[in-house]
């Protein structure tokens, strides 16, 4: 009993080892699917990040849209996304942050009110005109050959540029944010007012980044267009023409009404991602998480697949029964094998050297054979184990006593 069941022990080891390692590989072979169905909303990823808090002070967490529309969503995401960014301008035009608000709350109100495109530029145009402070104008040209061909019109138009031609006509200004968050205007345009026909001006930023902090300065050179006439110019060269400053200048933004304009606020806001996005978005990517998960449809199998089935796993087991009954024969001579092999171990060491040594070897013998098998085990998990390891341990005593009594039978004399 105690070497069979070592011996099947051994082997249901290895036979669980192998499995496993078929498993994992079959697993790791398996390739992720390239297309998926959208996540479900209310699904459990969906419910944590619709619970991320909006903290003021922070950037409003425009990374939500880009996870959504990463999940499949790609309306829910720009519905998200103008949502967070009318609130972020709202925030800019004086309206208080939400206390105690969450990602959700946005959303829902997304979902109840729906937000027209122009309604987003008018909420840009009111932050705009509410925060952009005209700082004293400038008189130095700008950088990047902007102003090339062009000069300053005159001490009585300050800040603004015109050819000799008197056809383009710009003005280099320098914009303060006042406001308590961040701003990044898309291609906003500035509205001159004069007795003769206004000035219409496309602004762009002097440097290389459109954004303001609040707090902040940035220059922005500003171009009519499409190019003024004679009588404006003149009026400017004449002091009769509009200033650079609050009540005669108003900003014009008609670009979050544009898709990809409104992508590009959203990321200049955002700035760098959270740290904690790469673990929240790995965390919530399983069809679980987001409640799309697809069971396979499997057909019946048919009677000749089920035929042969049943043939097959009646040779398995017949072959199952063979190796059993090999093993277990096995395992009942491997007793006998120890035995013949400690007795002509002794009688050769009694026969060359004494019988002294050969004793003393045979009660060695024991306890390293038992080592051998507590260093295989492990542990001894029930008392058959524990009455084994005691018998191989004094196994050196009865094969001693055997092969002492085998010697003087028949080698002592020789």
């Amino acid at each position: 009993m105690s070497a069979a069941r070592f011996v099947r022990r051994i082997a249901i080891v290895w036979v669980v080892m192998g499995s496993l390692a078929s498993a994992g590989m079959a697993h790791a072979a398996d390739p992720t699917r390239a297309s998926r169905p959208p996540i479900v909303i209310d699904s459990p990823a969906w419910a944590e990040l619709m619970a991320l808090p909006l903290k003021p002070g922070e950037a409003l967490p425009f990374y939500a849209a880009d996870l959504v529309e990463g999940w499949g969503r790609p309306v829910e995401a720009i519905q998200l996304r103008r949502a967070l960014l009318h609130l972020h301008l709202r925030i800019a035009a004086g309206e208080p942050f939400p206390a105690a608000g969450r990602v959700g709350d946005v959303w829902q109100q997304s979902r109840s009110t729906a937000l027209s495109a122009a309604e987003l530029s008018a909420a840009e145009e009111a932050a705009l005109n509410r925060v952009l402070l005209f700082e004293p104008v400038l008189a130095e040209a700008p950088s990047g050959g902007r102003s090339d061909g062009m000069a300053l019109i005159g001490p009585q138009a300050p800040g603004f540029w015109a050819d000799a031609a008197g056809r383009r006509v710009a003005a280099h200004l320098r914009l303060r944010n006042i406001g308590p968050v961040q701003m990044v205007p898309q291609s906003p345009m500035l509205r001159l007012r004069a007795a003769a026909p206004g000035l219409l001006l496309t602004c762009a930023p002097a440097g290389s980044s459109a954004s303001i902090a609040a707090g902040q300065s940035a220059t922005w050179w500003c171009e009519a267009e499409p190019p003024a006439s004679p009588q404006t110019v003149q009026q400017l060269r004449a002091g009769r023409g509009p200033a650079l400053q609050a009540g005669q200048a108003e900003w014009v933004s008609y670009a979050l009404q544009d898709l990809a304009s409104a992508r590009r606020m959203a990321q200049a806001l955002t700035g760098r991602p959270p740290v904690f996005l790469q673990a929240f978005a790995e965390r919530n990517s399983g069809c679980e998480q987001q409640g799309e998960c697809v069971r396979p449809r499997v057909s019946p199998p048919s009677a000749e697949t089920l035929a042969a089935d049943r043939k097959r796993a009646i040779a398995e087991t017949r072959e199952d029964r063979k190796s059993g009954r090999r093993i277990e024969a096995l395992a009942i001579l491997i007793p006998f094998a120890y035995l013949l092999v400690g007795v002509a171990l002794y009688v050769l060491v009694a026969r060359w050297l004494g019988v002294i040594p050969a004793m003393a070897l045979s009660l060695v013998q024991g306890p390293a054979v038992a080592y051998g098998f507590w260093g295989r085990t492990g542990r001894i998990n029930d008392y058959l184990e524990l009455v084994l390891l005691l018998m191989l341990a004094s196994s050196g005593v009865y094969i001693a006593g055997l092969g002492q009594a085998v010697y003087k039978r028949w080698f002592a004399n020789l």
